[in-house]
């Protein structure tokens, strides 16, 4: 296969792919203009999500700090899907860290405005992370939320989720 790309002094130059992705000819740090590719020092190529559009990433973090919750009840949002995209979440880590002992987080996902819970944590104690394995499509415009109860003012939440691009 060959493909496109452009050294760092914008010349167009091809670069000729083996089977399996390494360039057999190349010039270090070239990238293509096309397909967003970017090769490493050895030739091979390194598929980088966070400078890519049209290539599906394997799988994604996004997390959520928030030191200074407001007391009580409050919706802490971890992600929003971008339009025509479509993620499969995988996996998520809730942590609360505060002086309340009967906290309770709720994992929601938001879609057309109802917020549908997907895990509900009672009783939660300082410190102590939950969590679980998913298997959840999320839609354009979802927002992955986690709802917090019982908090103190400036308690903390830490929240990350894990996902695939799938669309």
């Amino acid at each position: 296969m060959i493909i496109h790309g452009v050294d760092n002094t914008s010349v167009i130059k091809p670069l000729l792919l083996d089977a399996n992705g390494y360039v057999i000819v190349s010039t270090s740090g070239i990238t293509s203009t096309g397909s967003k590719i970017l090769v490493d020092a050895s030739g091979r190529i390194i598929v980088t999500p966070e400078h890519s559009d049209n290539l599906l990433p394997p799988s994604l973090h996004k997390d959520l700090t928030n030191l200074n919750l407001p007391a009580g009840l409050s919706n802490q949002d971890i992600y929003t899907v971008p339009a025509s995209q479509y993620y499969r979440l995988t996996q998520d880590s809730l942590r609360y860290s505060g002086t309340v002992a009967t906290v309770q987080l709720y994992l929601t996902i938001v879609r057309a405005g109802v917020a549908n819970v997907v895990h509900n944590f009672q009783g939660l104690t300082t410190n102590i992370a939950v969590g679980s394995p998913l298997n959840i499509i999320l839609e354009p415009a979802d927002i992955v939320r986690c709802i917090i109860n019982n908090a103190t003012l400036n308690d903390d939440l830490y929240a990350v989720i894990f996902m695939e691009r799938i669309k």
